[in-house]
Protein backbone atom coordinates (compact mmCIF):
# COMPACT_ATOMS: atom_id res chain seq x y z
CA UNK A 1 0.00 0.00 0.00
CA UNK A 2 2.68 2.29 1.04
CA UNK A 3 4.29 1.89 -2.84
CA UNK A 4 1.16 2.31 -4.49
CA UNK A 5 0.73 6.11 -2.76
CA UNK A 6 4.71 6.68 -3.65
CA UNK A 7 3.69 6.03 -7.26
CA UNK A 8 0.89 8.03 -7.62
CA UNK A 9 2.43 10.70 -5.44
CA UNK A 10 5.72 10.50 -7.73
CA UNK A 11 3.06 11.27 -10.82
CA UNK A 12 1.22 14.09 -9.12
CA UNK A 13 4.59 15.59 -8.90
CA UNK A 14 5.50 14.88 -12.22
CA UNK A 15 2.32 16.12 -13.36
CA UNK A 16 2.74 19.76 -11.68
CA UNK A 17 6.19 19.89 -12.81
CA UNK A 18 5.26 19.49 -16.16
CA UNK A 19 2.49 21.73 -16.21
CA UNK A 20 4.88 24.75 -14.76
CA UNK A 21 7.47 24.04 -17.50
CA UNK A 22 4.97 24.30 -20.37
CA UNK A 23 2.44 26.91 -19.55
CA UNK A 24 -0.77 26.93 -21.91
CA UNK A 25 -1.63 30.21 -23.01
CA UNK A 26 -5.28 31.11 -22.21
CA UNK A 27 -7.70 34.06 -22.90
CA UNK A 28 -10.58 34.74 -21.52
CA UNK A 29 -13.47 37.36 -21.59
CA UNK A 30 -16.56 37.59 -19.88
CA UNK A 31 -19.57 39.54 -19.84
CA UNK A 32 -21.88 39.83 -15.94
CA UNK A 33 -25.36 41.74 -16.18
CA UNK A 34 -26.36 43.54 -13.26
CA UNK A 35 -29.52 45.30 -13.90
CA UNK A 36 -28.39 47.92 -17.17
CA UNK A 37 -24.77 47.79 -15.70
CA UNK A 38 -22.44 45.24 -17.77
CA UNK A 39 -18.80 44.03 -15.93
CA UNK A 40 -16.34 42.92 -18.63
CA UNK A 41 -13.80 41.03 -17.26
CA UNK A 42 -10.64 40.16 -20.14
CA UNK A 43 -7.69 38.42 -19.26
CA UNK A 44 -5.20 37.54 -21.49
CA UNK A 45 -1.84 35.97 -22.50
CA UNK A 46 0.10 39.04 -22.99
CA UNK A 47 -0.06 43.08 -22.64
CA UNK A 48 -2.08 44.26 -25.84
CA UNK A 49 -4.32 46.65 -27.06
CA UNK A 50 -7.86 45.31 -26.58
CA UNK A 51 -10.41 46.86 -28.23
CA UNK A 52 -14.04 46.77 -26.52
CA UNK A 53 -17.49 47.50 -28.67
CA UNK A 54 -21.22 47.45 -28.29
CA UNK A 55 -23.66 47.05 -30.68
CA UNK A 56 -27.34 47.68 -30.68
CA UNK A 57 -29.84 44.86 -31.83
CA UNK A 58 -29.42 46.41 -35.59
CA UNK A 59 -25.65 45.79 -35.35
CA UNK A 60 -25.36 50.04 -34.82
CA UNK A 61 -22.11 51.03 -32.77
CA UNK A 62 -23.33 52.23 -29.61
CA UNK A 63 -19.54 52.65 -27.87
CA UNK A 64 -16.31 52.08 -28.43
CA UNK A 65 -13.04 51.78 -26.57
CA UNK A 66 -9.56 50.81 -26.77
CA UNK A 67 -7.69 49.73 -23.61
CA UNK A 68 -4.27 50.05 -23.96
CA UNK A 69 -1.47 47.60 -23.36
CA UNK A 70 -3.16 45.54 -20.35
CA UNK A 71 -3.07 41.93 -19.99
CA UNK A 72 -6.61 42.02 -17.86
CA UNK A 73 -9.24 44.45 -16.97
CA UNK A 74 -12.38 44.67 -14.90
CA UNK A 75 -14.58 47.37 -15.86
CA UNK A 76 -18.03 48.48 -16.27
CA UNK A 77 -20.42 49.64 -18.74
CA UNK A 78 -23.53 51.80 -17.95
CA UNK A 79 -26.22 51.02 -20.16
CA UNK A 80 -28.72 52.63 -18.16
CA UNK A 81 -29.62 55.29 -20.77
CA UNK A 82 -30.45 52.82 -23.56
CA UNK A 83 -33.31 51.65 -24.63
CA UNK A 84 -34.18 48.00 -23.90
CA UNK A 85 -33.17 45.73 -26.47
CA UNK A 86 -30.46 43.16 -27.13
CA UNK A 87 -27.17 44.23 -27.30
CA UNK A 88 -24.24 42.51 -28.20
CA UNK A 89 -20.26 43.09 -26.63
CA UNK A 90 -17.06 42.36 -28.82
CA UNK A 91 -13.79 42.17 -27.37
CA UNK A 92 -11.02 41.73 -29.87
CA UNK A 93 -7.34 41.36 -28.64
CA UNK A 94 -4.96 40.94 -31.88
CA UNK A 95 -6.71 38.17 -33.97
CA UNK A 96 -9.14 37.04 -31.06
CA UNK A 97 -12.44 38.13 -31.11
CA UNK A 98 -14.98 37.38 -28.54
CA UNK A 99 -18.78 38.34 -28.87
CA UNK A 100 -21.35 37.81 -25.95
CA UNK A 101 -24.87 38.94 -26.01
CA UNK A 102 -27.11 40.98 -23.42
CA UNK A 103 -30.73 41.65 -23.09
CA UNK A 104 -31.52 45.14 -20.66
Amino acid sequence: MKNLALVVGMFLVAGVVAAKENPVPVERVGVMQFGTTLKVFYKGVESNDVKVSIYDESNRLIYKETIRKVDGFIRPYNLSQLSKGNYTVEVIDGAVRELEHVTI
